[in-house]
């Protein structure tokens, strides 16, 4: 429900303000080699962007090339393929060179 929704943002935006978890060993720079060859980058999350973009921040000097999230349109967000394609469009693109 829309209910529920809201109570999850108001719980990651409440654990975000006091904790940032880390990321995975080797996940960083393993994006930023792939992102030197050629490879974009993007981020496909619930999450707000802004909340997105400072963890990546406070964390590393990588940027995904695009972040979605945190869209209160359920057709903007996952599971909807709205980003995906919406990222293969502005990327320019083909869904067969695409890792998901």
């Amino acid at each position: 429900t829309e209910e529920q929704i809201e109570q999850v943002h108001a719980i990651r935006e409440e654990f975000f303000k006091t904790a940032k978890p880390s990321f995975f060993d080797g996940f960083l720079p393993a994006l930023q080699e792939f992102q030197r060859a050629g490879g974009k980058v993007v981020v496909v999350t619930l999450s707000p962007v802004e909340m997105v973009m400072d963890h990546y921040e406070s964390a590393t000097d990588f940027r995904p090339d695009l972040v979605y999230g945190g869209d209160p349109d359920p057709l903007k967000v996952k599971p909807n393929p709205f980003p995906i394609t919406d990222a293969l469009a502005k990327l320019n693109l083909h869904a067969a060179h695409a890792a998901v």
